[in-house]
């Protein structure tokens, strides 16, 4: 079918793009929030859990491969921001919103830290 993307079986993954077993609750609990639009917010306690997860060498590797594997290149900045992020009282900066990228045929809108709604149009077709 034109369009659709073959993904790996688990047993051809390489082994060092295997997250740790020590790190794998917090991947299935990550895995499960997943892009929810009715997740609360990122408290303290789940952006240490993240930041747990980021050191984990299969994420590591991960962004070393980044360009290969399609890592939004965005990622490194909220990666090295998440306890601001995380912050009961966080209000978006103008940096914040310009490395919220997401790729776009359409309008589209998002939650981004503490509740506040992003608004993302397409303006690649705009003349």
């Amino acid at each position: 079918m034109m369009g659709q993307r073959n993904y790996p079986k688990a047993s051809q993954i390489p082994q060092k793009f295997i997250i740790s077993d020590e790190n794998k609750k917090v991947e299935e609990k990550l895995s499960e929030i997943g892009g929810r639009l009715n997740y609360r917010r990122l408290s303290e306690e789940l952006a240490q859990e993240i930041e747990t997860l980021c050191r984990d060498n299969a994420i590591q590797e991960t962004y070393s491969h980044g360009n290969e594997l399609q890592v939004p290149d965005y990622t490194h900045y909220f990666m090295e921001n998440l306890q601001r992020l995380s912050d009961v009282d966080y209000v978006p900066t103008k940096e914040d919103v310009l490395n919220a990228r997401v790729r776009t045929t359409s309008s589209a809108n998002s939650i981004i830290g503490g509740g506040f709604y992003l608004f993302i149009f397409n303006v690649d077709k705009c003349t």
